[in-house]
Protein backbone atom coordinates (compact mmCIF):
# COMPACT_ATOMS: atom_id res chain seq x y z
CA UNK A 1 0.00 0.00 0.00
CA UNK A 2 1.08 3.60 -0.90
CA UNK A 3 2.54 5.43 2.43
CA UNK A 4 0.97 7.82 1.35
CA UNK A 5 -2.67 6.26 1.59
CA UNK A 6 -1.58 4.82 4.65
CA UNK A 7 -1.11 8.21 6.23
CA UNK A 8 -4.72 9.23 4.93
CA UNK A 9 -5.96 6.25 6.14
CA UNK A 10 -4.39 6.78 10.04
CA UNK A 11 -5.05 10.65 9.80
CA UNK A 12 -9.12 9.85 8.83
CA UNK A 13 -9.49 6.86 12.09
CA UNK A 14 -7.65 9.36 14.43
CA UNK A 15 -10.33 12.00 13.26
CA UNK A 16 -12.96 9.29 13.57
CA UNK A 17 -11.93 8.95 16.98
CA UNK A 18 -11.29 12.32 17.81
CA UNK A 19 -14.92 12.67 16.92
CA UNK A 20 -16.14 10.14 19.52
CA UNK A 21 -13.95 12.18 21.99
CA UNK A 22 -15.68 15.21 21.38
CA UNK A 23 -18.87 13.73 21.54
CA UNK A 24 -18.20 12.08 24.55
CA UNK A 25 -16.87 15.57 26.41
CA UNK A 26 -19.74 17.22 25.45
CA UNK A 27 -22.21 15.28 26.21
CA UNK A 28 -20.78 14.15 30.04
CA UNK A 29 -18.04 16.50 29.81
CA UNK A 30 -15.24 13.64 30.00
CA UNK A 31 -13.18 11.82 27.11
CA UNK A 32 -12.75 7.78 27.71
CA UNK A 33 -9.53 6.57 28.63
CA UNK A 34 -9.52 4.15 25.99
CA UNK A 35 -9.75 6.68 23.34
CA UNK A 36 -6.62 8.49 23.57
CA UNK A 37 -4.66 5.20 23.95
CA UNK A 38 -6.06 4.15 20.78
CA UNK A 39 -4.82 6.94 19.01
CA UNK A 40 -1.40 6.99 20.69
CA UNK A 41 -1.53 3.50 19.49
CA UNK A 42 -2.23 3.49 16.18
CA UNK A 43 -0.07 7.01 15.52
CA UNK A 44 2.60 4.74 16.91
CA UNK A 45 2.57 1.77 15.12
CA UNK A 46 2.31 4.04 11.76
CA UNK A 47 5.08 6.09 12.82
CA UNK A 48 7.44 2.25 13.26
CA UNK A 49 5.75 0.72 10.38
CA UNK A 50 6.25 3.56 7.42
CA UNK A 51 9.75 4.68 7.02
CA UNK A 52 9.12 8.06 6.02
CA UNK A 53 7.59 8.71 9.51
CA UNK A 54 9.98 6.89 11.09
CA UNK A 55 12.95 9.07 10.42
CA UNK A 56 11.46 12.05 11.95
CA UNK A 57 11.13 9.59 15.33
CA UNK A 58 13.23 12.52 17.64
CA UNK A 59 10.76 14.93 16.21
CA UNK A 60 7.94 12.96 17.48
CA UNK A 61 9.23 11.93 20.57
CA UNK A 62 10.20 15.46 21.08
CA UNK A 63 6.88 16.47 20.65
CA UNK A 64 6.13 14.15 22.83
CA UNK A 65 7.82 15.57 25.58
CA UNK A 66 7.03 18.86 25.20
CA UNK A 67 3.01 17.95 25.31
CA UNK A 68 3.76 15.94 28.74
CA UNK A 69 5.16 18.84 29.94
CA UNK A 70 3.03 21.90 28.64
CA UNK A 71 -0.38 18.97 29.61
CA UNK A 72 1.40 18.74 33.71
CA UNK A 73 1.55 22.43 33.77
CA UNK A 74 -1.92 23.62 31.80
CA UNK A 75 -3.41 20.93 34.23
CA UNK A 76 -1.99 21.95 37.26
CA UNK A 77 -3.07 25.46 36.55
CA UNK A 78 -6.66 24.09 35.46
CA UNK A 79 -6.44 25.57 32.15
CA UNK A 80 -7.21 22.00 30.83
CA UNK A 81 -8.54 18.47 32.13
CA UNK A 82 -7.30 15.53 32.13
CA UNK A 83 -8.69 14.46 29.27
CA UNK A 84 -8.28 17.19 26.96
CA UNK A 85 -4.26 16.36 27.75
CA UNK A 86 -4.20 13.17 27.75
CA UNK A 87 -5.85 13.46 23.55
CA UNK A 88 -3.15 16.23 23.24
CA UNK A 89 -0.50 13.57 24.10
CA UNK A 90 -1.62 11.34 22.07
CA UNK A 91 -1.73 13.56 19.22
CA UNK A 92 1.87 15.07 19.71
CA UNK A 93 3.66 12.03 17.72
CA UNK A 94 1.69 11.81 15.04
CA UNK A 95 1.90 15.65 14.36
CA UNK A 96 6.33 16.14 15.14
CA UNK A 97 7.76 18.80 16.00
CA UNK A 98 7.11 20.89 12.81
CA UNK A 99 3.08 20.38 12.79
CA UNK A 100 2.48 21.22 16.68
CA UNK A 101 2.63 24.78 16.93
CA UNK A 102 0.66 25.04 14.02
CA UNK A 103 -2.03 22.38 15.30
CA UNK A 104 -1.59 24.06 18.63
CA UNK A 105 -2.28 27.51 17.57
CA UNK A 106 -5.85 25.98 15.75
CA UNK A 107 -6.80 24.67 18.93
CA UNK A 108 -6.27 27.47 20.98
CA UNK A 109 -8.17 29.66 18.24
CA UNK A 110 -11.30 27.33 18.43
CA UNK A 111 -11.19 26.50 21.70
CA UNK A 112 -11.43 30.05 22.34
CA UNK A 113 -14.12 30.38 20.09
CA UNK A 114 -15.63 27.87 21.95
CA UNK A 115 -15.30 29.40 25.63
CA UNK A 116 -16.57 32.25 24.20
CA UNK A 117 -19.92 30.82 23.11
CA UNK A 118 -20.13 29.60 26.85
CA UNK A 119 -19.36 33.19 28.09
CA UNK A 120 -22.24 34.34 25.14
CA UNK A 121 -25.15 31.52 26.59
CA UNK A 122 -24.20 31.90 29.70
CA UNK A 123 -24.59 36.08 29.32
CA UNK A 124 -27.80 35.31 27.62
CA UNK A 125 -29.60 32.92 29.63
CA UNK A 126 -29.44 35.68 32.41
CA UNK A 127 -26.40 33.94 33.85
CA UNK A 128 -23.55 36.34 33.63
CA UNK A 129 -20.83 36.33 31.77
CA UNK A 130 -19.35 35.26 34.84
CA UNK A 131 -21.11 32.08 35.24
CA UNK A 132 -19.87 31.39 31.43
CA UNK A 133 -16.14 31.38 32.72
CA UNK A 134 -16.51 29.07 35.27
CA UNK A 135 -18.25 26.56 32.87
CA UNK A 136 -16.11 23.66 32.09
CA UNK A 137 -15.56 24.07 28.30
CA UNK A 138 -15.45 20.30 26.38
CA UNK A 139 -12.37 21.17 24.90
CA UNK A 140 -12.22 17.91 22.59
CA UNK A 141 -14.73 19.38 20.56
CA UNK A 142 -12.05 22.16 19.88
CA UNK A 143 -9.28 19.43 19.37
CA UNK A 144 -11.66 17.74 17.36
CA UNK A 145 -12.86 20.79 14.79
CA UNK A 146 -9.26 22.01 14.44
CA UNK A 147 -7.80 18.83 13.63
CA UNK A 148 -10.63 18.69 10.87
CA UNK A 149 -9.82 21.71 9.58
CA UNK A 150 -5.86 21.10 9.84
CA UNK A 151 -6.81 18.28 7.76
CA UNK A 152 -8.97 19.56 4.99
CA UNK A 153 -6.37 22.40 4.33
CA UNK A 154 -3.30 20.34 4.49
CA UNK A 155 -1.89 18.77 1.18
CA UNK A 156 -2.03 15.23 3.38
CA UNK A 157 -5.75 14.76 2.83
Amino acid sequence: MDANLTVKIVSGVILCLLGVAALSDWRSRTVPDILPVLIFSIASAAIILLPDLRDEALSRSGALVIMIVAGTLLGGIKILGGGDIKLLAALAPWYGLSVLPYALLLIGVVGGVLASGFIVRHALAGDGWRAGLKSRVPYAVAIFVAEAARLAGSAQF
